[in-house]
Formats: C-alpha cells, sequence, structure tokens
C-alpha cells in the first residue's frame, strides 16, 4: 500500500495511505460508508466521502490522457515486443497483432431522465460502455469512455481515435490490433475473417486469434472482480455518482495490481508487466 501511495504521489492532505485505502475499500466491494467507518476509521461519513472523492479527483486529473491511450505502453518499441511476444506463442503472422480491443457494457441503475440513451437492446439494460486495449503483458494501455449503451463497437474505435494515436507513435505499418466481428477492416485493425469454409485456413486463422483476442475479456473480468463495486450496476447511479470516472481510475489502479502481482494474460503470454514505478 505505502509503495502504492507513493508511486501515485498521492497528496498528504489527508494521509495519502489513508486517502488511497478509503478509495480500495470502497471500490472493493459495494458497501455503505458506515460500513467503512466501522472497518477503517473513525471519521464522520462526510469526511470518508469527502476524501474518497478529493483522491478520485486527484488520480483522474493527473492520469485521464494515460488511461484513455497510454503512449508509453503503446510505444513503437513496445508494440514491436508485445507482436514478437505473441508470435513465438503461435500467434499468426503477419500482419503484426500487438494488442486486443473489445468494449465493454457496465449496467448501471435505471435513470430518471436520459433513459432512451443509457438503454441497450441488445443486453436488456440501462448502460454505459467502455473500450479497452489490452496488451500481451496484461495492462489495458487504452480504456476508453464512458458512451451511451446505445453506441455500437464501431463507432466507440472511430470516438476514441485510437487508430490517430497509433499512427502518431510511427508504429509500422503491418502493427495491427485484433477485434472482434464488430469492428470494422481498418489500417490498424482486423477482425475476424466472416463464415469460411471448414477446413480452409482462414477457419483455421479465426480459431487460433480467438484464443488470443480472450485476453482483453480477463482484462475485463479482473478489472470488475477485484472492485465489484463496479459490477453492481443497481448502485451505479449516474446522475448522482461519477460513474464512469470511477471506472476510469479502476482501470488504472487494476493495471498497478498488475505490475505488482501479474495477471492472467500475462501468465499465458509469458511476458512480465513492467514495475510499477516504470508504469505510473
Amino acid at each position: 500500500m505505502l509503495r502504492l501511495a507513493d508511486a501515485l504521489r498521492i497528496p498528504d492532505t489527508a494521509r495519502g495511505v489513508e486517502a488511497l485505502a478509503l478509495l480500495l475499500y470502497r471500490l472493493a466491494y459495494p458497501c455503505r460508508l458506515v460500513e467503512i467507518q466501522i472497518a477503517l476509521v473513525a471519521w464522520s461519513e462526510a469526511k470518508i466521502s469527502s476524501v474518497i472523492n478529493c483522491v478520485l479527483d486527484d488520480l483522474f486529473a493527473r492520469y485521464k490522457n494515460k488511461i484513455a491511450f497510454d503512449e508509453t505502453m503503446l510505444s513503437k518499441e513496445r508494440c514491436k515486443l508485445y507482436a514478437d511476444t505473441l508470435e513465438r506463442k503461435g500467434c499468426p503472422a503477419p500482419p503484426h497483432f500487438f494488442g486486443f480491443i473489445d468494449g465493454t457494457v457496465k449496467s448501471v441503475c435505471r435513470p430518471v431522465i436520459f433513459e432512451d440513451i443509457l438503454y441497450t437492446g441488445y443486453k436488456r439494460t440501462h448502460a454505459i460502455k467502455f473500450q479497452g486495449v489490452m496488451t500481451p503483458c496484461g495492462l489495458m494501455a487504452s480504456f476508453f469512455g464512458p458512451f451511451p449503451g446505445t453506441h455500437h463497437d464501431a463507432r466507440m474505435y472511430h470516438e476514441s481515435r485510437v487508430e490517430g494515436h497509433i499512427n502518431r507513435l510511427d508504429v509500422p505499418d503491418g502493427y495491427m490490433l485484433y477485434g472482434d466481428g464488430a469492428y470494422p477492416w481498418g489500417p490498424r485493425l482486423r477482425r475476424p475473417f466472416r463464415q469460411p469454409p471448414a477446413g480452409s485456413a482462414k477457419r483455421r486463422h479465426n480459431y487460433l486469434m480467438s484464443k488470443f483476442r480472450q485476453s482483453v475479456e480477463w482484462g475485463f473480468g479482473k478489472l470488475f472482480t477485484i472492485f465489484a463495486f463496479l459490477d453492481f450496476g443497481k448502485n451505479l447511479k449516474v446522475l448522482w455518482q461519477p460513474v464512469g470516472k470511477l471506472c476510469l481510475v479502476a482501470c488504472l489502479l487494476c493495471n498497478c495490481h498488475t505490475c505488482l502481482y501479474g495477471c492472467e494474460t500475462s501468465d499465458f503470454t509469458g511476458l512480465d508487466p513492467p514495475e510499477l514505478e516504470e508504469y505510473v
């Protein structure tokens, strides 16, 4: 905890480690402020809420660009490292895939207004959506959103401008992300071949890539498992709480957890995540 507080440079308006502990406890499981009061600190509920919101705002203000698109973790050199790692593991090439992209739907409580914007008929729930890019080292190098639940994955891809960011970093041509069938075919993006004949090379390609693409699902699964507060849709009120900000900061903290303890993706690929201090 002390190492994480130092790495994230949590200010000591309240003790930085105490403020971080309160935020982590809040995200770890759905609970009331009075339960935090009993378990951690003998402060008033108002002070606990104020400290949690303060550290949340501070982390978001300093790391929002890194959360949206991490230029360090998606540099030209690291993209080549990611592609080499995947190809050694058996990933088809060319093109050279360095990450996996997907959208995730986060259910929220039905709002009293703007209900039609948040309702997704596909999942039959009110929701906000995020787009994530998972790298072979287990870090979510881009977590962009929130979007209304009505948005399609292809629209999120274009609005996030991931392709433009990759081009700006001079990542060589032929290095691409891989997504599911909801994504368009583009200069920096590939998806499964549609209805390939049985026994064909395209069918084989789809089969192999599906095994690697599941890593992005592992990333979403870890995020909403260790921070279960975000997986309790009945308590996520988008008009009362900064739900989007909570999810984005939780992704940052989840990446920090991966740096410290590893994850299923890094175990699968054999590529260790960077040290915590290198990441933040």
